[in-house]
């Protein structure tokens, strides 16, 4: 699983919650790999369910401290087959212009942090496929070694161990491609469809609402399983069944919103000409200055009518509410040269893009016939924008 750039807030927040209380282990290829805390369950449970059960009824006579030492060695493996799921999407994903900031390991798998979205959906596909890919790769390669073991007369116990690192990861490569995001097979589906549509969010958004779907009847078996087989197993069934649904929500509300912002321009969150202010009006005159609604960029002049900077609200919010009532405008506004600069055609996201993924302060729009400068946009109008909500499929509530 892969974990793009621009997740919502609650989604991003809950990512890096999981990073920072994570054991950093060093790095492959100069990828920083770490283990969340939570791995340390996974592993306790996952030598206990060897020892006692597969490798029992397998083995009913091999002694209890072989079985337990063998599933150690297992589980550990089953941490290697994960690490090499991630490799698969990080290294691709560098190979494609797309920047890796780590790979965590945690409870429910791992995921690979990228710096930003796939640039097309060619990228897309590849870095999706590498992750079921390397897998079938481990598989293939645990094959080899159960043949060689079988042929060098291995311990029955060691190649029953490998052999089930096969099966560990075909399970792994095939579930992963089941088509709904956040799975692989989702953004496999999203290049599919981005290719035919050229629209990148839309299609990330239909994948997502599959990903709902089949979350939903993960959980549903899972609940089945518990009620109707009473197998204890089913209630990790149940969490990777709710992981996946609220991963794709996460999913929904992103490409959603990134498909807000592609498709508005900037002229339609502009403050048309808005009306001049003195640089020796202080902060405190010009915030009482300032009607109820979205926040308005306006020009800073001298003496003439040209501009010497810009100022916004938002720019005052570290000025101590004592020092605004002296403070003039000219000694935080933001300079003319250092405003940024867009046309009224271009969309939210394309000059979001521009600016390094964020939002500058304030913006001054130009139209594209003439070039002369028609209007501004501040922080705050675009900041409107994005908390305007979606209801649960991901369509605005308008």
């Amino acid at each position: 699983m892969t974990e793009g750039r621009a997740p919502p807030v609650a989604r991003r927040w809950a990512t890096m919650a999981i990073v920072r209380h994570s054991l950093r282990l060093g790095r492959i290829a100069g990828i920083p790999i770490s283990m969340n805390w939570s791995v340390g369950v996974v592993v306790v449970l996952l030598t206990y369910v060897l020892s006692t059960s597969t490798l029992r009824s397998l083995f009913p006579d091999a002694p209890l401290s072989a079985r337990v030492g063998v599933a150690i060695c297992g589980s550990t493996l089953f941490l290697v087959s994960l690490i090499g799921h991630e490799l698969g999407h990080a290294v691709i994903a560098r190979r494609n212009g797309v920047g890796v900031e780590g790979i965590t390991l945690w409870l429910l798998g791992g995921f690979a942090r990228l710096s930003r979205q796939a640039p097309n959906p060619g990228a897309e596909f590849r870095i999706a496929a590498a992750g079921p890919a390397a897998n079938f790769v481990l598989s293939g390669l645990f094959g080899v070694i159960v043949a060689m073991g079988r042929y060098r007369s291995w311990p029955e116990l060691v190649t029953a161990m490998f052999a089930w690192l096969i099966a560990v990861n075909l399970l792994l490569g095939v579930s992963n491609l089941l088509p709904g995001a956040p799975l692989d097979g989702g953004r496999i589906l999203t290049a599919i469809i981005w290719k035919r549509t050229g629209n990148g969010e839309l299609a990330r958004l239909g994948s997502a609402r599959l990903g709902m779907g089949i979350g939903t009847v993960i959980f549903g078996l899972g609940i089945a399983e518990v009620v109707h087989w009473s197998r204890l197993s089913g209630w990790g069934t149940v969490l990777i069944g709710t992981f996946i649904v609220l991963a794709a929500r996460g999913e929904i509300a992103g490409a959603a919103l990134r498909h807000r912002l592609a498709s508005t321009p900037t002229a339609a969150l502009m403050a048309a000409h808005p009306r001049p202010v003195n640089e020796a009006m202080t902060i405190e005159q010009f915030l009482r200055t300032q009607a109820p609604g979205p926040e308005l960029a306006r020009p800073v002049v001298r003496w003439g009518s040209e501009p010497i900077g810009y100022v916004a609200p938002g720019l005052f919010a570290s000025v101590d509410p004592v020092e605004r009532s002296w403070t003039p405008l000219g000694r935080h506004m933001v300079p003319v040269g250092g405003v940024q600069r867009a046309w009224t055609t271009e969309s939210v996201a394309a000059l979001m893009e521009r600016s390094g993924g964020e939002m500058p302060p304030m913006v001054v729009l130009h139209e594209p016939e003439h070039g002369s400068a028609v209007g501004t946009l501040s922080r705050g109008r675009v900041r409107t924008l994005m908390e305007e909500p979606v209801d649960f499929w991901g369509r605005d509530r308008h």
